[in-house]
């Protein structure tokens, strides 16, 4: 295996580095948007923009070359139904950079030879969403919502730079046709369905599938159910093509191809973007991995297909989601939507379920994708000021210096002497919550819990404890994933997950999940399920399925409870700011108001940072952690609320990063804003059902984040 890393592995002699300001020192490129990260090499300064979600960047003064990295949304994995097999692993995004020395596993240039030259004006960043996971029924054709949406820097520009979204994933017993499977990668084959996956390399546009002008992905895997065969194909990664179908047993069935590293945000131990490296654990010698292809799910077995592990030939070694890929999962792993989702940020595909044997087995759909980023970098002559100390993204504002976690990492304190910091730690909403039957609505997600050393800022102040020099003193950050929204069939949304910090001595803060939105479950044996809640668990309560009276309970300290809803609409989830609405009638409660960050990180060279978040005026305030807002009952005239405390009682919109809520429409399978915003801890907003009984799943719940800061 050794060959393989060195090929996808490259350094950093990039020659005359872009953007130099040449002989007086000073820089000839000044811009501003994403999220700011500077950090040094033993020869050059760096500036980088990281575009986590769609924003701009603004070259105020000055000219020169860029080095960019632009990945589209991962495809979505396919679902099956109950009694059924094989949903495949979607397809990693379209990834394209000129970065020098990028290669897939056989040794292709990934690398554009090109400088991209900037000058004053502003360059749209579009970063594309994941595709949807496949719904958990039978005999369905893969819906384009599955579909990562594509990123392009520059677009509208005379010189864009576009990538992809990934291909879905095939749903299980599907036979028909190849539809909307191919991406930047192509989305795995399920059984029945042919020796072939979705193409991969996927022409800018909507076309079904030709060729592209360079190398962005892979083929999907291809999966034909003979002899036991029930495992469906992995998604092409960026590195590899998705591996075959076949026995549910054994090494080389089902696992999604392998991704790339691209070191654009810093070297191998601090790399500020991408995802864990083969091992599962995210060593310091092995970040800054992106697409990962989704796995196939297995069926009627308890063993993951590994996401993001084929180099082609065999299975790299390591534990799971490698490259950010979503694993594919079966029977005993039912309802581990949060292993199956493509890690955010990263391109990769989601993860396919591969069904179960019947009898108490429930249908389940398919692992979301994972939305794409991009990055833009060039030279400085200088950093805007001296870091103490490294991990996440570090930029420099107001005499302070600020490190951003939006990926689990470690912060090391460089200085040799202790170090105060203050901190802010947001876990991952909740998802919302879908009523699989017509007369109420679902609840939204709970916001993740937030706790800080930061005095006044929370209800509750956790004292900041110094940071001990050195490696052996270091913080381990882990990052809290959303939940996952509830399927078409309904029932609760998935609770998000807890965001740690853990080091030595006094270092041990727990952020906790926010709760999912409850729903109906209208598979066998149907019921309604509440929405999660409960003290020193969740952070912000989910919203309750319509008709249930009680509020759910969030962490005082941290979050707040989801609001009571007697009526036929469904309640909102907590917010970090406040409580979610109850609801006496048909309509949506509102989600919980979230929370204004602290002038420190309100810097205005940084607009795009996970926690600026449209705020009560509707324009990015600096908010985070809105709570998910409940599904309206169907019928004429009843809608569901807005995320965040959105438009109180009109319905609709969204705030601080809380998804809104739905009454069905008819021609989504998810409703308008409905998933949370990106690395907001927002919760999902819950899925309804419209008049004429179109359903929807709930909205996904927002990974949390971790920020720092100290005096420089």
């Amino acid at each position: 295996m050794a060959p393989i890393l060195t090929r996808l592995t490259q350094s950093f002699g990039f020659g005359a580095p872009s953007g130099d300001g040449g002989g007086d020192g000073t820089p000839t490129i000044v811009a501003t948007g994403g999220v700011i990260h500077e950090y040094s090499t033993p020869t050059t300064n760096y500036k980088c923009h990281i575009f986590n979600a769609t924003g701009s960047f603004v070259v105020s003064s000055g000219s020169g070359n860029v080095e960019y990295l632009v990945v589209g949304g991962g495809g979505g994995g396919g679902g099956a139904g109950r009694g059924n097999a094989g949903g495949a692993g979607g397809g990693a995004g379209g990834l394209r950079t000129n970065v020098p020395g990028i290669t897939t596993v056989d040794g292709t240039a990934i690398s554009s030879p090109s400088p991209y030259p900037v000058t004053p004006g502003t360059l749209t960043c579009t970063v594309g969403a994941g595709g949807n996971g496949g719904p958990g029924d039978n005999d369905v054709a893969v819906d384009s919502v599955c579909i990562g949406s594509y990123s392009n820097f520059g677009d509208g520009s005379p010189n864009p730079i576009r990538s992809e979204g990934g291909g879905g994933g095939g749903p299980s017993n599907w036979d028909t046709n190849y539809n909307n499977m191919a991406g930047g990668s192509g989305g795995g084959s399920s059984i029945n369905q042919g020796p072939a996956g979705g193409p991969g390399n996927k022409v800018a546009g909507p076309s079904s599938g030709s060729a592209a002008t360079g190398q962005q992905g892979h083929p999907g895997g291809g999966s034909t159910a003979s002899g036991g065969q029930w495992v469906g194909g992995g998604g092409g990664g960026a590195g590899a093509p998705g591996a075959p179908g076949g026995p549910a047993t054994g090494p080389t069935v089902g696992h999604g191809g392998a991704g790339v590293q691209v070191l654009i945000a810093g070297p191998e131990d601090t790399c500020a973007v991408g995802y864990k490296g083969k091992n599962g654990v995210q060593p310091e010698s092995n970040v800054g991995w992106f697409c990962g292809g989704g796995a196939g799910g297995q069926f009627a077995n308890s063993e993951w297909t590994v996401g993001g592990a084929w180099s082609g030939t065999a299975l790299l070694p390591g534990g799971p989601k490698w490259a950010g890929g979503g694993d594919g999962g079966g029977d005993d792993n039912w309802g581990r939507l949060d292993e199956m989702m493509g890690a955010e940020n990263t391109g990769a595909g989601g993860g396919g379920w591969g069904g179960d044997s019947g009898g108490s087995g429930e249908g389940q759909r398919g692992g979301s994708g994972g939305s794409g980023i991009i990055v833009v970098r060039y030279a400085t002559s200088s950093l805007g000021g001296t870091a103490k100390a490294t991990g996440g993204a570090i930029s420099f504002y107001n005499s302070k210096v600020i490190h951003l976690f939006t990926q689990s990492g470690q912060f090391t304190n460089t200085t040799g002497s202790p170090l105060a910091v203050h901190y802010i730690a947001v876990a991952g909403g909740g998802g919302g919550g879908a009523h699989g039957s017509s007369g109420y609505g679902a609840g939204g997600g709970g916001a993740g819990g937030s706790m800080s050393s930061i005095p006044g800022f929370r209800p509750t102040t956790n004292a900041g404890p110094v940071v001990g020099p050195g490696s052996p003193n270091k913080l381990t950050v882990v990052i809290g994933a959303g939940g996952a929204g509830a399927g078409i069939s309904g029932g609760k949304g998935d609770a998000g997950n807890n965001t740690t910090i853990t080091g030595p001595g006094p270092w041990s803060i727990t952020s906790f999940k926010g709760g999912g939105g409850g729903g109906y479950y209208n598979a066998s044996p149907s019921a309604h399920q509440a929405g999660d809640g409960g003290d020193n668990t969740y952070g912000s309560g989910g919203g309750n399925d319509g008709g249930q009276s009680d509020a759910r309970a969030g962490t005082p300290h941290q979050g707040n409870p989801s609001g009571p809803n007697p009526g036929h609409g469904g309640g909102g989830g907590g917010g970090t700011g406040g409580a979610g609405d109850g609801t006496t009638n048909a309509n949506g409660g509102d989600g919980g108001a979230g929370q204004q960050m602290p002038t420190v990180f309100q810097n205005p060279a940084a607009r795009g940072a996970p926690y600026d978040q449209i705020g009560p005026t509707g324009n990015a305030e600096w908010m985070y952690g809105g709570g998910g807002a409940g599904g309206g009952k169907n019928g004429p005239g009843n809608v569901g609320g807005g995320g965040g405390g959105a438009n109180p009682g009109t319905g609709g919109g969204i705030r601080a990063g809380g998804g809104a809520g739905s009454n069905g429409d008819p021609g989504a399978p998810v409703g308008p804003d409905s998933d949370a915003k990106m690395g907001s801890g927002g919760g999902g907003g819950a899925g309804g059902m419209s008049d004429n009984y179109a359903q929807n799943q709930g909205g996904n719940g927002a990974p949390g984040f971790v920020v720092f800061y100290y005096d420089e």
